[in-house]
């Protein structure tokens, strides 16, 4: 995270009307980031090496309103770096939640992936049944796991003419919001990658694999919790957007 910090701050330390000239970005393979000054690469950054994992792992193509937020995700974790360096100590867990609660980051999550719904807004108490089969669908919202009370917090929705319209955070997102673990005193390359890899993307997977009939029992338990997957039970809630 150095780099996008060191380049973000030269962006910043640069007259107002020449920052146009410095761009990060991603290449077409979505594996190295780009930093450009006037169109021409003066560095880059292995994307494997930046979210330590291997590189036999798989990277799912991001959208553009995804990559705006990865960028935003690894800047707010240079800063926090930056002012805060004893955040990487007890493998960086203070640091991820530095950066997962910030409320810069929050409203910028939910933005993508919650438009319509106030992120300060009340939990709603699960009053649904489901069938054994509609609980198994639903696991692989929660890496094979179900508890009503967290297993919506991945899941964005957004309401279109009338119709409701799901969708899963980006893998990789939330790998870099509540699993990234950097390059420490202790090797988690193996982690990382097993964790990214083997649980989130399969989630990815599956969730897609399955999406029409997934969404069809999101959008009855939504629309029976006055519009809202942000549900708690017995008071407990961890349903809200990562």
């Amino acid at each position: 995270m150095d780099k996008i910090h060191a380049f973000v701050q030269l962006k910043k330390y640069t007259n107002p009307s020449q920052q146009d000239r410095f761009v990060m970005r991603f290449d077409l393979s979505q594996t190295q980031v780009l930093f450009e000054i006037d169109g021409k690469v003066i560095e880059k950054c292995n994307l494997y090496r930046l979210l330590n994992v291997s590189e036999n792992c798989i990277f799912k193509v991001m959208e553009e309103d995804e990559e705006e937020l990865f960028f935003k995700i690894c800047i707010k974790y240079g800063e926090k770096i930056s002012l805060y360096p004893d955040l990487l100590q007890n493998f960086a867990f203070k640091l991820r939640q530095e950066v997962n609660e910030d409320d810069e980051i929050k409203d910028e999550v939910y933005k993508l992936m919650r438009s319509g719904e106030d992120r300060k807004m009340a939990c709603v108490e699960w009053n649904g049944t489901l069938t054994e089969d509609e609980m198994d669908k639903l696991r692989c919202l929660q890496m094979g796991s179900f508890e009503i009370s967290t297993q919506f917090f991945k899941i964005g929705y957004w309401e279109l003419e009338g119709e409701v319209l799901f969708d899963m955070f980006h893998p990789t997102l939330i790998y870099l919001l509540q699993g990234y673990t950097p390059s420490l005193s202790c090797d988690f390359t193996e982690a990382n990658t097993m964790l990214l890899s083997d649980a989130l993307n399969k989630d990815d997977d599956d969730y897609h694999n399955n999406k029409r009939e997934i969404d069809s029992i999101l959008e009855k338990i939504y629309r029976s919790h006055n519009n809202t997957l942000f549900i708690s039970k017995n008071s407990g809630c961890r349903n809200m957007l990562l």
